[in-house]
């Protein structure tokens, strides 16, 4: 509960925020949908979890979200600026939801940060699949480059010119 208060801090701008962060253009950064209690999201992980079978209690430092960035390459940075805001908030809003179907859980928070050096989203989800799985369990290597496969399938749906970086 303690870090996904932080990451909320940290996106959404609540208190002091890093040198980085350019406070003259916070203003500016885009909130694409509301927020839902933390509490209330962490019955429904506890909810998933004893549906699921498990029995034992939750940890009292198990995850509640699990926090995710969508951000471009230089060149791919350029191409999605020259997209109107709209645009660029319907291709975020695509990418994050897609990412959480593919993972079989929620979309819990997405902003649009315009106040560092480049453009860049910050997304959580709820940290358990609807199976009863933390994510982090249910997820493996392949999977996180079948996320990114996906994140360069749905931003060529809004910029044909951006490519899939290249695998590591």
């Amino acid at each position: 509960m303690s870090k996904a208060k932080f990451q909320r801090r940290h996106d959404f701008r609540i208190g002091a925020q890093p040198a980085y962060v350019d406070g003259d253009r916070t203003a500016l950064n885009r909130h694409l949908m509301p927020l839902r209690p933390l509490p209330k999201i962490q019955r429904e992980n506890e909810a998933l979890r004893k549906r699921a079978g498990r029995t034992r209690k939750m940890k009292s430092n198990a995850a509640v979200v699990t926090a995710g960035i969508i951000t471009f390459g230089h060149i791919a940075q350029e191409v999605f600026n020259n997209l109107p805001d709209e645009i660029q908030d319907r291709a975020f809003m695509e990418l994050a939801q897609e990412f959480a179907a593919y993972l079989k859980t929620t979309l819990e928070a997405l902003v649009v940060h315009l106040d560092e050096t480049a453009i860049h989203a910050h997304f959580t989800m709820r940290a358990y699949n609807d199976d009863g799985d933390p994510i982090s369990n249910a997820t493996g290597l392949s999977d996180l480059a079948a996320l990114q496969d996906l994140a360069a399938v749905v931003m060529q749906r809004y910029a044909p010119e951006i490519e899939r970086g290249n695998k590591k």
